[in-house]
């Protein structure tokens, strides 16, 4: 609706976050077009409520959004906050779709620069996003991270893959790409 677009144009970021809701409950092509523009608003608090509201819509357009900037050059530049909950948002709308490049991250075969930190931080993102993904192949890959070299992966993965086993924060929803297939 014409109100819908004229919040999505407020200048106030608190404006804007009242329509995500809104986008969220009406589930359509126009809103999840609506929501992927709101993954590159200027205000970060807009971003990340958009990221932590996808949970609860899956759309084939928001997965293919996510997983486009979820492995950007430009991510590096996000804060961490920003990017946890993109990588939780991640997990949760594109499920087994998108562990191929969760692996390819994991094992180092990603195709951005990297260095030690920025392969520990890749690290810890996809345990992140894997958290919430369902099926064998995502706990065999949490299972390698607990046997990483790094403390803080090490840490992190048992914590994740303790979760996953007793059934803690593995606030599993259907993947689109299932749905799909």
């Amino acid at each position: 609706p014409p109100v819908v677009q004229r919040i999505l144009a407020s200048r106030e970021p608190a404006v804007r976050r009242c329509a995500i809701d809104y986008l969220v409950q009406a589930g359509s092509d126009e809103a999840a077009r609506l929501l992927c523009a709101l993954f590159k608003d200027e205000s970060q608090a807009v971003r990340v409520r958009t990221f932590m509201s996808l949970e609860r819509f899956q759309h084939p357009l928001i997965v293919d959004e996510l997983t486009a900037l979820c492995f950007a050059d430009q991510t590096i530049l996000k804060t961490s906050d920003e990017l946890e909950s993109l990588f939780r948002a991640l997990g949760k709308v594109a499920g087994v779709a998108v562990l191929p490049r969760l692996r390819q991250t994991v094992e180092k075969k990603h195709l951005l620069p990297s260095g030690k930190a920025r392969n520990k931080r890749d690290k810890l993102l996809a345990l992140t996003a894997l958290r919430y993904i369902p099926g064998d192949e995502s706990r065999r890959m949490i299972e390698k991270l607990v046997e990483d070299s790094d403390p803080l992966v090490k840490t992190k993965a048992q914590h994740v893959l303790k979760a996953t086993r007793s059934g803690l924060g593995s606030d599993v929803y259907e993947p689109v790409a299932e749905a799909r297939a």
